[in-house]
């Protein structure tokens, strides 16, 4: 399970800016967003940024159909690459960007988004757009995690995405998981 790191430092090196950090998430994160998925047997758990599948290792030991579950997206050629030839074969895994979600989550039924986006570098119209979308493929009472880097809390364009994504999910909590490289906050909403 701990494979795919050195593909993730190595892609995060290569494209600076379609990571939200250069390190994988730890064991004690992708922990923390299983613990957070309560689906129904027909519901689906969608990630935006599958990176090297350091969360997806946890998310899905805790689904009862994985291969029905589970639906990625990954921009990042070298990951993509990773994890359908390697890592994740039988996966649902969509190399497109999170602005895709509405049409290719049509008809489904979305019980949870997980994202490790790098919000930050998503230009402002996209955030809006991509955390609409979110808002609108999740059924009611779905849950929307976000991780976000403690060190880029304080950023203009972070503290607009929370402005924003607080109007959508207003009922949200978080908790900081410093033992990760880097330290990082995790926000657990959801959708009334």
């Amino acid at each position: 399970m701990a494979g795919g790191y050195l593909e993730f430092l190595k892609a995060s090196l290569k494209s600076p800016l379609q990571l939200s950090t250069p390190f994988a998430s730890s064991d004690r994160v992708g922990e923390r967003f299983a613990r957070h998925l309560h689906l129904d047997d027909d519901e689906i758990v969608v990630e935006l940024g599958v990176g090297s599948g350091a969360i997806t290792d946890h998310v899905l030991k805790v689904l009862k159909n994985p291969e029905k579950q589970y639906v990625g997206f990954e921009l990042n050629d070298d990951l993509i690459k990773f994890l359908k030839e390697e890592k994740y074969p039988n996966l649902e895994i969509h190399h497109a960007s999170a602005d895709t979600l509405k049409k290719v989550m049509k008809g489904r039924k979305v019980g949870a988004v997980i994202s490790t986006l790098p919000w930050s570098l998503i230009p402002i119209e996209m955030r809006h757009d991509i955390l609409d979308q979110i808002y609108e493929v999740l059924e009611p009472g779905g849950t929307f995690s976000v991780f976000t880097a403690l060190h880029v809390l304080w950023m203009p364009a972070v503290r607009e995405f929370w402005s924003q994504m607080q109007k959508r999910f207003p009922t949200y909590t978080y908790t900081d998981e410093l033992l990760n490289i880097p330290p990082c906050r995790l926000y657990f909403a959801r959708k009334r």
